[in-house]
């Protein structure tokens, strides 16, 4: 029997995905987001940025994946390694060597060298909606869960001020951010 949750969830990725693509000023919205993070502490503090490709409809990170490599920092993309919800970060030091995924999401190619340590890395997570307590809707397959709970790492997630919620169904293995990056600010959060 399906959970009550599953459903709830999944009706919440579904109407909040059509809301991201309804946003009006986008584009100048996600400049905004890639300045705050760019300028914030975490960001200056950081030895390695661990991004992803943003789909279609994503906030558009890209802007920030590029900074990366020009400040000489070290820039990593997760590359799927199964279905179950596993994936290891890879260094990539130039976009136009990726690879399409099984996902369809471009990602680094098998021979890219694999990261083994996180302590200076900070994580860009990806996900449809966030509430204000800084817990994400992702796209249900719980990679970045279980990437979060076997690693301490900072993390961040990006969303449209308008489109955060007060609070999200969650269950026990979903797993906080440390802050989120709107269009107006950042807002930070104890784990």
């Amino acid at each position: 029997m399906i959970g009550i949750k599953y459903i709830m969830k999944s009706e919440l990725r579904k109407n909040y995905k059509l809301k991201r693509t309804q946003v009006e000023g986008r584009r100048f919205k996600d400049d905004k987001m890639c300045k705050f993070f760019l300028e914030s502490s975490e960001y200056k503090e950081s030895g390695t940025i661990l991004g992803y490709y943003p789909l279609k409809n994503e906030i558009d990170i890209l802007p920030i994946l590029d900074r990366v490599l020009e400040d000489n920092k070290r820039l990593a993309l997760p590359r799927c390694l199964d279905d179950r919800g596993n994936m290891e970060f890879c260094y990539v030091d130039d976009l136009s060597k990726l690879v399409d995924g099984p996902c369809g999401i471009k990602e680094p190619h098998k021979n890219m060298q694999k990261v083994e340590r996180f302590d200076t890395a900070i994580s860009i997570v990806p996900g449809i909606v966030y509430d204000r307590k800084g817990y994400r809707l992702g796209y249900g397959r719980g990679y970045y869960d279980r990437f979060l709970a076997n690693n301490d790492i900072k993390s961040v997630g990006f969303c449209y001020e308008e489109l955060l919620i007060d609070e999200l169904p969650r269950e026990e293995y979903d797993k906080k951010i440390d802050y989120i990056i709107t269009d107006i600010g950042i807002s930070r959060f104890d784990k």
